[in-house]
């Protein structure tokens, strides 16, 4: 008696369904960038809307946020950039709020000791926004997923 087993690979649209793979994480990277871009200008924003106080007077909250105001110029310097589809920032207009650094880093003598407390308020709203994105990317891809499975096996 004569067995014969045959094994045939068959890659038959795995070239057509790689290509949408592609696609696929191409428009989630654009669409997380782009809600990347909004959710820390925003959290960035919402880190520079402390209570106002006049100029020469001490913060009330030292080293906190969100950081007080005196002039509003620096909560009002959050801008975004997109730079290519997969790459923006977040920063904030150096011709409106010169002492950004400052504030975010802080000020220290010459012994090392601040002056002024860091206030990080764009570092603070990066991280928070590390989960939401992974979020983001997660679903967006799971989104087209679905939808190319749909195109490609007519359902």
């Amino acid at each position: 008696m004569k067995t014969e087993f045959d094994a045939t690979v068959d890659t038959t649209g795995w070239e057509k369904k790689s290509f949408f793979v592609r696609l696929i994480l191409a428009q989630a990277l654009r669409e997380m960038v782009d809600y990347g871009m909004d959710y820390v200008s925003e959290k960035a924003t919402e880190n520079l809307a402390g209570l106002r106080h006049k100029a020469g007077t001490p913060s009330p909250t030292p080293g906190e946020l969100p950081v007080t105001q005196i002039t509003g110029h620096l909560h009002g310097a959050v801008r975004i950039l997109r730079i290519n589809s997969v790459l923006g920032k977040v920063f904030i207009d150096s011709g409106k709020a010169p002492y950004a650094a400052k504030v975010h880093e802080g000020t220290v003598d010459e012994r090392g000791n601040y002056i002024m407390q860091p206030r990080r308020f764009m570092r603070e709203a990066a991280m928070d926004s590390r989960e939401v994105l992974y979020n983001v990317f997660y679903i967006a891809i799971k989104k087209r997923v679905q939808e190319v499975g749909r195109i490609t096996y007519g359902i």
